[in-house]
């Protein structure tokens, strides 16, 4: 007896890997409740001292912490936002989303 390979059928196109963005990163690796602390935290302006900015929603959050050149700037951004929203996450989540967002960006991750 002869076994055929099996081929399944589908005419579908192949599916192109969403990109990553910053705010996929932050709704990776937060929860609802967390998202939505977040949200209210950026509602009323939060002023990043680094970036030396106000931003009032995620978008305009992800648009400063892309203008970070370095990994540890980042982390400093991304940890005020976060205590700035009541939001405390383990640490190895908080690292997985600021090396989320640093690769979003192309920033060096440090070994």
């Amino acid at each position: 007896m002869f076994l055929q390979e099996h081929k399944p059928k589908c005419s579908c196109e192949p599916v192109e890997p969403e990109e990553q963005t910053c705010e996929a990163c932050f709704r990776q690796f937060l929860t609802e409740p967390q998202l939505s602390s977040l949200e209210t935290a950026l509602s009323v302006g939060l002023d990043l001292p680094r970036a030396e900015v106000t931003v009032n929603n995620l978008g305009k959050l992800c648009v400063a912490l892309g203008g970070e050149t370095s990994f540890e700037n980042l982390r400093l951004d991304v940890l005020f936002v976060l205590q700035q929203a009541s939001i405390n996450l383990p640490d190895e989540t908080q690292m997985d989303l600021i090396e989320c967002i640093a690769n979003v960006f192309d920033i060096p991750i440090p070994p």
